[in-house]
C-alpha cells in the first residue's frame, strides 16, 4: 500500500513538473515574440523617420527650385512643403 502511494506521488510530481515546464516555455515564447514585435515596430518607425529626414535634406538642397513656386497666403505652409517634397522626389528620380 505504501509503495502504491509513493508511486502515485511520483507520477503526480512528474505531471506537475511537465506542466510547469510547458507553462514556462509558453510564457517565454510569448515574451520573446512580443519583444520581437516591439523591436520590429521600433525599427519600422526609425526607417520611416530616416526616410523623412532624407526627403527634407533633398528638399533643402533643391530649395532654390522651390523658391520659384508661388506661395499663396491662403494656403497652409504644409502644402508648400509637400510641393517641395514632390519636386525633390521628381528631381531625384
Amino acid at each position: 500500500m505504501v509503495a502504491f502511494i509513493v508511486q502515485e506521488a511520483d507520477e503526480k510530481c512528474k505531471e506537475i513538473k511537465i506542466k510547469t515546464e510547458h507553462d514556462f516555455n509558453l510564457q517565454k515564447q510569448n515574451l520573446i515574440h512580443s519583444g520581437k514585435v516591439s523591436v520590429q515596430e521600433e525599427f519600422a518607425q526609425k526607417e520611416k523617420d530616416l526616410e523623412i529626414m532624407e526627403r527634407v535634406r533633398v528638399c533643402a538642397m533643391c530649395l532654390p527650385v522651390c523658391a520659384c513656386l508661388p506661395v499663396c497666403a491662403c494656403l497652409p505652409l504644409s502644402v508648400f512643403v509637400y510641393a517641395c517634397l514632390y519636386i525633390s522626389m521628381c528631381l531625384v528620380l
